[in-house]
């Protein structure tokens, strides 16, 4: 994990902050006396396979395809689920996906110049968000949001989701 710290920026201090709880039950322990070595524990073991591996074969559902990217549909009120090339935190195509799909459901509503505009900023995002270009995802987000600006009340759902730049 000492790459990852490194990759975030956090010192010894902010690690051993991150991970004292799980070091207190006894999920991880610390590996030896370098930076941000932990292993799981058998009792950690267990606990991740009782909350995530157990009576999981209906409610969880992991595809993947070349290039690994992988996805993984939660199906629990409370679950989330992302997907990203390289394990890379942060991104949302799950919210990129709403938003693509509010976008075209309130543009069947919309006037035709909003709705013309509308398609064509979903189309974008998705084929920034499937190229996985983050600056031309930002490019297409901040146009839809000078959209939503100024768009008729036809954007209801759209502006019912939070997105980035918003």
């Amino acid at each position: 994990m000492s790459g990852y710290f490194v990759r975030q920026g956090w010192n010894r201090a902010d690690a051993m902050l991150v991970m004292a709880e799980l070091v207190k039950h006894r999920l991880v322990r610390v590996e030896g006396w370098s930076f941000g070595k932990y292993a799981v524990t058998k009792r950690g073991w267990d606990k991740y396979g009782e909350i995530f591996l157990a009576g999981s074969s209906q409610d969880v559902h992991i595809s993947a395809r070349d290039g690994g990217f992988v996805v993984a549909n939660v199906h629990s009120p409370y679950g989330g689920a992302h997907g990203g090339t390289g394990n890379q935190a942060g991104r949302s195509d799950i919210s990129h996906r709403e938003l693509i799909h509010a976008l075209r459901t309130d543009a069947e509503g919309a006037t035709p110049d909003e709705s013309v505009r509308a398609r064509e900023y979903a189309d974008d995002l998705s084929e920034a968000v499937q190229a996985d270009n983050p600056d031309r995802t930002d490019r297409v987000l901040s146009r839809i949001n000078q959209l939503l600006a100024g768009a008729s009340s036809a954007f209801s759902l759209t502006r019912t989701l939070p997105h980035p730049g918003g």
